[in-house]
């Protein structure tokens, strides 16, 4: 039986103008102009479309409020990069819902790296740590503690934070808290690293 806390709003609109989007599970595609890694300090990773997706967990009652509030700057950041987003959900704090629609997500075959927002804190609600390592193959423990030393810099109860970042087959996984600045705080601590560890996922040649 589907929560009533489970939704999907699909399609949504891409983060960055310069990425053309096309419906919800297709590969995106940008501009040939934009894929030119010729220029001055361009790298392999500059040709890299990421597709994007977020999960958020919610209390119940809040469904809907959390991505107007944390969302909002999160995609700000990642429409500096070659970032595209594919799919945005919300699913109730309920580790069983969680486990399954990050399955559902990660296995659909049109999404490259997948956020989840809250619930990785040390409130008896928080079961979205427990939800990810039941659905990734592999954890990357670096990037979850980096996220914690750097972030935590500025937002010491990023101390008390449990995110899991992992891979499930070929899709990135990473836990983000719920809060808009400390979210931001920790995805900007990680971004610059995703297009390599997306492309090291993907076993793009070097």
């Amino acid at each position: 039986m589907t929560s009533a806390f489970a939704r999907t709003v699909c399609p949504v609109r891409a983060p960055s103008a310069r990425l053309a989007w096309r419906r919800c599970g297709n590969r995106p595609t940008v501009p040939d102009a934009d894929r030119s890694a010729k220029r001055p300090g361009a790298t392999r990773y500059d040709a890299l479309v990421i597709r994007t997706a977020w999960l958020t967990v919610e209390a119940v009652g809040d469904a809907g409020r959390r991505e107007d509030a944390a969302l909002q700057g999160l995609r700000a950041l990642l429409a500096k990069g070659p970032f595209v987003e594919v799919d945005y959900q919300a699913v109730a704090d309920e580790q069983a819902l969680i486990r399954s629609r990050l399955r559902v997500m990660a296995d659909g075959d049109g999404v490259d790296l997948l956020f989840s927002c809250g619930g990785i804190g040390i409130g008896l609600r928080d079961r979205t740590p427990e939800a990810t390592l039941e659905v990734i193959d592999r954890e990357l423990p670096g990037l979850a503690e980096r996220m914690r030393s750097v972030a935590g810099v500025t937002h010491p109860t990023m101390a008390l934070t449990r995110g899991v970042v992992g891979v499930r087959r070929g899709v990135l996984i990473v836990n983000l808290p719920s809060g808009a600045d400390i979210a931001e705080a920790a995805l900007a601590s990680v971004i610059d690293l995703l297009p390599e560890v997306v492309a090291s996922v993907r076993g793009a040649p070097p």
